[in-house]
C-alpha cells in the first residue's frame, strides 16, 4: 500500500493499493510456513499476521521481517513454499526501499 499524509495527524492520511495481491494458494503456503516458525518461536514478527485480520507491516519494520523470511524459507520444503516466500521476499525489498509503502496481509 502506498501511505500519503500530509502532516502529522491521522485524518489527512491517505492509503492506495500499489502492491500485488498474492491470492489465496501463495498465502496458504506462507500461512503454513508461519505456523511452523510459531512452533519454533524464530519470527515474532510475522507471528502477528493472523488469518481473520488485517496487519500492516511498515518500512521501517522490512530489516526483520526480511531476516524472518530467510528463517522461513529453512523451513521450506519444496520449490512451490520456495517461490510464494519469494514472492513476499520481493515486496519486502521494495517496502523496505520506499518509505512510503507498507506492506498490508489482509485478513477475512
Amino acid at each position: 500500500m502506498r501511505v500519503a499524509q500530509a502532516g502529522t495527524g491521522p485524518r489527512r492520511r491517505s492509503v492506495t493499493e500499489s502492491g500485488v495481491d498474492l491470492g489465496w494458494e501463495p498465502w496458504a503456503t506462507i500461512e503454513h510456513l508461519v505456523a511452523l516458525a510459531r512452533d519454533r518461536s524464530r519470527a515474532p514478527l510475522l507471528q502477528r499476521i493472523d488469518p481473520w485480520d488485517d496487519v500492516t507491516l511498515t518500512s521501517s519494520e522490512m530489516p526483520q521481517f526480511l531476516d524472518e523470511l530467510d528463517y522461513l524459507r529453512t523451513l521450506a520444503e519444496d520449490d512451490v513454499e520456495r517461490d510464494a516466500l519469494d514472492e513476499l521476499v520481493a515486496m519486502g525489498r521494495l517496502c523496505a526501499e520506499d518509505a512510503g509503502l507498507e506492506l498490508l496481509f489482509a485478513g477475512d
